[in-house]
């Protein structure tokens, strides 16, 4: 049956639906990434084979809107090897116009590393590219935050 056959009740109903899933979509803040900056990387002891690190993040809110973080996912790589990732939840709501600090637990990818190490071997390089990549679920209604940041890392050999 196409939408020209179908009763006028129908298609009021289908019109009205589609006129209010837009209102509602227009409801949603449109939210500006929040500025992400990591403020300290420290070694976990742990009695395992591959390391564990504690990462500390700043985050600066630049909406006027708060941001409940309910959940945070974030992957790292140093030329192409993904070297750790994660998840976390449970972080302090950040006001609007505000900023927190969030801190994270990473696992390391032993056999990344690895495979990293004898990439390393085999080049003669001073400077490392870097890749983290973070995306914040910020509620329900609203699409997750992703930010990434790109750089480089220079070595002191």
């Amino acid at each position: 049956m196409s939408i020209a056959t179908r009763p006028p009740a129908l298609k009021l109903s289908i019109l009205l639906l589609v006129f209010l899933l837009q209102g509602c979509a227009s409801l949603m803040p449109a939210l500006e990434p929040p500025t992400v900056t990591v403020t300290a990387v420290r070694l976990i002891p742990s009695n395992k084979i591959n390391p564990s690190f504690g990462i500390d993040l700043h985050i600066v809110n630049s909406n006027a809107t708060a941001l409940d973080v309910r959940g945070l996912a974030y992957w790292a790589s140093i030329e192409g090897h993904p070297i750790f990732s994660g998840v976390g939840s449970n972080f302090p709501i950040i006001d609007g116009y505000g900023e927190g600090d969030i801190s994270l637990t990473a696992a390391t990818d032993l056999l990344a590393g690895l495979s990293l190490m004898a990439d390393l071997m085999n080049r003669n390089t001073q400077n490392l590219n870097y890749k983290l990549e973070l995306k914040l679920d910020v509620g329900a209604f609203t699409p997750a935050i992703r930010i990434e940041h790109l750089g480089k890392l220079t070595l002191g050999l």
